[in-house]
Parts: C-alpha cells; structure tokens; sequence
C-alpha cells in the first residue's frame, strides 16, 4: 500500500491495494516496510522518524530487545512538528469534555534518584499543572489530531500494528511515573521542551542481591517489577540509555524495559511529548484462531479433545480476554513479526536478508496461533486426561490455508484501525494561536494569600465588567486559582491593550504555561467571552482598555 510515503504489505506478505502515487527520489529496502523519500508538500505525506523506524538496525538490532535514541540531530524538531506542534496542542486542549488525566508532582531538585510505588492517577485540569506541578496526560490523541491520525496510519502501514499515541505535558522540576515498564514497544517524541530519560533494557539486566526490585519475564514477554519500599535508582547498572531528549529527538524503548522520566535538576522548562505505543496483536490473534477453527486440522483437533467448535470458540474467548495476560493463556503474543511484515522482494544483499526475516514472522505468526490454538485445547476434559493409552495428541499444525486465512484478519484489523483515523486525518490542521483578546469594559480584580518563593498559595480572581457598582456585582465570572498564575494574571489585569501577546505573559521563554493559563482564561463563563487568537486575525479598530475602569478611552 502507498500512503504518507511509506510502502508495505500487509500481514503475513498479503499484498494490499495501492492508494496513492508519490514522486520518488530514493528507496530503501528494508525489513517490514520500504521508505521512500518524496518530494511533496502534502502534509499528509509526513515521514517524520521513519527513515530511522524502516531501518535493518530497528528491524534486526534493536526491535523488542534493545532501547535507543534513534533521531538525535539538529532539524529533528521541524520534523516533528510537521505532524504535531503547539497549535495542535492549543485546539486538542480547547475541546469541552476533554478526558484529561494528571499524575506525579514536583520531583527532588536534583533529579530522579529514587523507585517507588507508582503515583495516583486522577481526572485532571490544567489547575493541576500550575496547582500541584502534575503532568498532564491524554489518551488516544492519534483519534483527535489529524497530523497525528495521518501518521499513525501511515505507522500501522509499515509496520502490520495499530498503535496509541498518549500526550504528556510535564511542568518543570516533576516526574510524573516512578520506574516502571510497558507491555507494548513505545516510541518517545519530544515535542516541546527537554526531558531526562534512564532506560534499563531486560536483555542481561543483572540487579544486586537485596536491591528491592524483582524484575520478571511474564509470558507475553514483558517484564514486571514488584516494589519493596523505596529503592534507590544507584542500586541498578549503568542504564542502556541516558539521554536528556529535545525537541524532535525519538527514543524507542522495546516493551518490558524499565524506564523512568522527569524534568527535574537543571531543566527550567516544561516538556511536552508523545509517546506512540505499539500495540501487540492480542486481539488480532483471537479473532483470527476464532476463524481458523473450521479449517479441517483444526475441527480435527476439536473433536479429538470431546468439543465442538462452538464450545472451543467461547473458551478462546474467554482466554483472551482475561485481564491477567500471562496468567490466562501462557501464549507469548509478540508483535506482528519481528518489526513488520516484508515488503517486495529484490535482488541486493538488503533484500534477501529481509526476505529471510519476513520468512521468520511468517513463522512466528504461526507457531503463535498454534500455541494458542494448543492452549485452548488445553482447557478441555480430554487434553487434560490424555487419550485412553495415557499419552497426548501430537502439537497442532496449521497449513498454509489456515494460515492465509489468518492474514486476512490482521489485514482486516489494520484496515480497520486506517478507517477510523480516515476522517480525522482529512480535516484541516489547527492554526497555531498566538494572542489572547480581552472583551471591552472587562475588569480584573485579585487578591492572593499563602505565598513563598516556591509556587505555594493561592489567588481569588473576579471578572466584571466597567459599569455600575450593582451591575458589576451580578455578572461576571470568579475563580480561584493556584498562586503560581498570579504574574501572568497580573499582566492581563494591568493590560492598557484588549490584546494581550502570549509571549509577553511572562519573560520566561516557556511557552507551556502561558498556553496554559490563556486556555482557562478562554474557559471562563464571560459574554463576550476572552478569545484565543490566532496570529493571522484582523486588527482591532479600537485596540486600548483602562484597567481600572476610569474614563474609558476608545483610541
């Protein structure tokens, strides 16, 4: 399939249909997918990080077995921000309802030291960035930006796998999640800022006896700590990775490696990324052995364990929905090969050597819908006994049928996963906003209390407008606010212009919270309300306001 310049067949090398023609310069085989270099200015045509992702290093190196920081250049950042930058980030954050999540808080001023137990989610507000130093995060933005949704198809493309973007918007001086591990690969983007990252592979991780951690390989080979206490990060190696990322760079990170982040020690800004979770074919595995149970090795099979196909359809089911993963089915759902499936065959050295990898992800595929198939079998009364000379049947195999029959169900699944992105990636993308508007007549009145040098207290806000004491008095909006937006409060309430830049909110060169704090202006229950511009809008024909509503003067 062509799209955002990427070329790949689906699961188990069933070629799909073409969708686009590009203009090519360069290609490069590689295993999983075949990079093109385009010339086009379509932005849905961004590549961003997939020279480095369609490589042999990633595919044969690096994938489910060793992190690595794979774009670290100069450059990186406009790349990135091709498909996600702050004008993005200010329409995602405008959308009412936005199921917003917060976590952590201020971390020690030296930087993160220490393991713990995780902290709290909770449902979150831009209030907690400010008021607790929490990071914000979302789920499922892949589904709400279109840059994003444009390049999660074109990820699922190349790669034979859905996958889930979540954003993180991290205030200085905090660290959102105690070392901990996912169970699918994640690809870190910084967007905004700069971040530190320490990253433990499994792959020969050897920890000291009475460390207080016990790293575990579960059998969907991902690992999991248990934490005893507080454990000092110095107890561990060496990390595989050290890196602080800035903006553009791309950390991959192969599921079950231990990972901690934080933007604490010397960093004076916030930091912003997206972390892209390559999600496993669990599901797609299920569905395509609920298929493959009327092919005739596998009916064979079923009736030779005293079942029926239904009855085996509806235990399948109910193991692989099992919350406990490794505990309910023991069967190791790698990804959909060792880093894609394998794109058109060739004469060069690249070539053979990724149509023997594609030749192994076939493999892979099979023998894990065998072992699944096995492991529901399993599960019945004569698997269990044995047959009547005491011994058990011999291992399931499926042929070349079933397993033609499987690929079209992760082609489906893909399909599906391109099909519901189509619409969010076909709408236009969100102007950067640059300004906040202040209504005519309004008014700004404070007072704080509880405040120290560290951000601590709180300030009590009123907005009324410039009329009579009664009038003002009944209309208007009041809120209470941490103590941490009172200087850029202070500038808005001080204003002598109805526009107010968002780089003159504060001298500090973090465009996060000023972003932050016009967005719960723009919140406010005014009419006319307080707008967030964008940098193109039309000038104001009578631009000043008096901030103490004296002699208004309309110039």
């Amino acid at each position: 399939r062509h799209i955002s310049g990427v070329k790949c067949m689906s699961a188990l090398g069933a070629p799909t249909r073409s969708r686009t023609a590009t203009r090519l310069k360069r290609t490069v085989l590689v295993m999983g997918c075949v990079f093109h270099e385009v010339e086009t200015t379509d932005r849905t045509q961004g590549t961003y990080g997939f020279g480095k992702l369609c490589s042999n290093e990633v595919a044969a190196v690096l994938w489910g077995q060793r992190s690595s920081v794979l774009e670290y250049k100069e450059g990186a950042s406009a790349a990135a921000e091709a498909f996600f930058d702050l004008g993005d980030l200010a329409e995602l954050l405008r959308t009412e309802d936005l199921p917003l999540q917060s976590i952590g808080g201020t971390a020690s001023s030296w930087g993160t030291s220490a393991v713990s137990p995780q902290p709290e989610w909770r449902r979150g507000s831009i209030l907690d960035y400010f008021g607790r130093n929490a990071t914000l995060t979302l789920s499922g933005v892949e589904a709400r930006v279109p840059g994003l949704a444009s390049w999660s198809r074109s990820f699922s493309q190349a790669f034979g796998l859905a996958c889930e973007v979540k954003l993180y918007i991290t205030p200085p001086g905090s660290q959102a999640l105690s070392l901990h591990n996912d169970p699918q690969d994640i690809f870190a983007i910084q967007v905004k800022g700069e971040k530190d990252w320490k990253v433990w592979d499994l792959l020969g991780l050897q920890l000291p006896h009475g460390s207080g951690l016990d790293p575990t390989v579960a059998p969907f080979d991902k690992g999991s700590v248990t934490f005893q206490g507080n454990t000092s990060l110095h107890v561990l190696p060496n990390p595989s990775v050290d890196a602080r990322l800035g903006p553009g760079d791309l950390l991959y990170i192969p599921r079950g490696s231990l990972h901690v982040a934080s933007t604490a020690g010397h960093l004076q800004s916030s930091s912003v990324h997206l972390s892209v979770g390559a999600l496993s074919q669990r599901v797609s595995y299920g569905i395509a052995a609920y298929h493959i149970a009327s092919e005739l090795e596998v009916t064979e099979a079923i009736k030779a364990a005293g079942w029926d196909v239904k009855l085996f359809r509806r235990t399948l089911l109910r193991l692989v929905e099992e919350k406990d993963e490794g505990a309910a089915s023991g069967v190791v759902y790698r990804l959909a090969g060792s880093g894609g499936w394998p794109g058109p065959r060739g004469v060069t050295r690249a070539a053979r050597e990724a149509e023997t990898q594609a030749q192994e992800s076939h493999k892979e595929v099979g023998r894990n819908l065998e072992e699944l198939l096995e492991r529901v079998l399993r599960e019945s009364p004569h698997r269990l006994k044995g047959n009547v000379s005491g011994t058990l049947p011999p291992p399931l195999r499926l042929s070349d049928s079933a397993l033609r029959g499987a690929a079209r169900v992760f082609a489906r699944h893909i399909e599906k996963f391109e099909q519901d992105l189509a619409y969010v990636a076909a709408l236009p993308r969100a102007r950067r906003r640059h300004s906040l508007e202040l209504p005519a007549g309004l008014h700004v009145a404070y007072v704080a209390w509880g405040l120290d040098g560290f951000g601590a207290g709180e300030v009590a806000v009123r907005f009324s407008w410039c009329s009579s004491r009664s009038e003002r008095a009944q209309s208007g909006a009041k809120a209470r606010w941490p103590a941490a937006m009172l200087p850029m409060l202070q500038v808005v309430a001080a204003s002598t212009f109805r526009r107010v830049p968002l780089e003159e909110l504060s001298q500090s060169k973090d465009d996060i919270p000023k972003l932050l704090f016009a967005l719960e202006l723009e919140r406010l229950p005014l009419e006319p309300p307080i707008q967030l511009l964008a940098a193109d809008s039309p000038e104001l024909p009578f631009g000043h306001r008096d901030p103490n509503c004296g002699a208004a003067q309309e110039l």
